[in-house]
């Protein structure tokens, strides 16, 4: 074995290393997460910014962040209805973050060689769409009397 081969070698087992560290806090953060929220309570100021959202001060609307950071608490928490209903793009986000954290880890069927998955603008502009499309339907039930965001 040269030495190029072992120095490659010894990379890629620090990165398997790294990487299932990181995956198991992140495990044992979706077993137990209260373990990020002091004294297993959710404080007031993270539910809310200071003042409130101005676009649904002024319109009565809901803007395309709502529900953003109650979607990552329901999503860490382990209800991912919730989540899906607060916001659906917390859904995509994390799942492109885990494909873009692990997928060196993860290999391409049948070829035996590592697969990273990149970003590419798709992934950008699917975002945006989720966003968007989530933003008229939320205000459309909305003005029909269906509010999804009501605590």
């Amino acid at each position: 074995m040269t030495a190029e081969r072992k120095k490659e070698l010894k990379g890629r087992l620090l990165s398997a290393a790294l990487y299932l560290l990181l995956f198991t806090v992140l495990v044992y953060l979706w077993r137990y997460p209260a373990a990020l929220i002091p004294f297993g309570r959710i404080p007031a100021y993270l539910l809310q910014f200071p003042g409130g959202c101005i676009l649904r001060q002024t319109t009565g609307l809901y803007c395309p962040g709502c529900g953003g950071t109650r979607a990552v608490l329901a999503l860490i928490s382990g209800r991912p209805a919730e989540c899906l209903k607060d916001n659906p793009s917390v859904y995509y986000f994390a799942f492109l973050l885990f494909a873009y954290v692990f997928s060196p880890v993860f290999q391409r069927l049948g070829r035996g060689r590592l697969y990273r998955i990149r970003p590419r603008a798709w992934h950008f502009y699917l975002l945006i769409a989720i966003i968007l499309v989530w933003f008229v339907v939320r205000d459309i039930l909305l003005l029909n009397g269906i509010d999804l965001l009501a605590g």
